[in-house]
């Protein structure tokens, strides 16, 4: 959905913006933006998820999370399409909030490549 010959624009604007700039990688929050710019852009950009670069700072000991949970609730963790299906970053964002101290992670049922569409149309026909 959108209008694909906007869209073709603004990768040759960005793109050319891109070669103007020095930077080693892009960082996302979003897992669409992630995928589009992983993609849908031409040559090879450095995405990341932002669940990738903070898992790394925390893993490299540069980052420590310090707040301790009570342990008394559990969380769990819904995949996202465009960063679990389409790109395959399932363990990161799930290691990610692991390392809270006290963190009672339960995977839902339908979860990784079964998990339901986080948007769009959803699961639900249009009438």
């Amino acid at each position: 959905m959108g209008e694909e010959g906007l869209f073709q624009v603004l990768v040759r604007e960005n793109t050319e913006n891109f070669k103007r700039i020095r930077f080693q990688r892009i960082m996302t929050t979003d897992p669409h933006a992630f995928n589009t710019l992983k993609k849908d852009y031409p040559g090879v950009l450095k995405v990341y998820h932002y669940s990738e670069i903070l898992l790394d700072l925390i893993e490299s000991g540069r980052l420590k999370p310090v707040r301790t949970l009570s342990g008394d609730d559990l969380y769990t963790y819904h995949d996202p399409c465009y960063l679990g299906r389409h790109n395959e970053i399932y363990d990161a964002p799930r290691k990610l909030i692991q390392s809270l101290p006290g963190m009672r992670l339960v995977e839902m049922q339908r979860s990784r490549d079964r998990s339901f569409c986080c948007g769009g149309r959803g699961r639900y026909p249009v009438p």
